[in-house]
């Protein structure tokens, strides 16, 4: 009788689990962002306390951010090149770090030398 109600129990969890979305949902836009053309040095091999940082950096006139690479992107070989990055200015809040750290999501980077 206890192993009827425990699968009873299991059929009726099951059966209400909402069924899987054959097709994925397509990301959606953000309400607001910023995209940007960064042209500087590039710096690779970066470390930060807690491993908060994505490892490369780029410094430009006005400032150095770090850099979210795109796949692919072999950053070993581009330590100390000069590069121009495009992407997404995004903001997020440090854990061991105080602040807020400033990341370029970069969808394309052009090597200059």
């Amino acid at each position: 009788m206890f192993r009827l109600a425990v699968l009873l129990a299991l059929v009726g969890m099951i059966a209400t689990l909402p069924a899987a979305d054959p097709e994925p949902k397509k990301d959606k836009e953000p309400d607001s962002y910023l995209k940007v053309e960064a042209k500087g040095k590039l710096s690779t091999g970066i470390v930060a306390i807690g491993g908060e940082t994505t490892g490369v950096m780029i410094a430009t006139p006005g400032g150095s951010f770090e850099v979210e690479l795109p796949r692919g992107s072999n950053a070993d070989k581009l330590n100390g090149k000069t590069v121009k990055v495009y992407g997404t200015m995004i903001q997020r809040k440090g854990v061991t770090v105080r602040g807020v750290r400033t990341i370029i999501q970069a969808s394309k980077l052009e090597v200059l030398d």
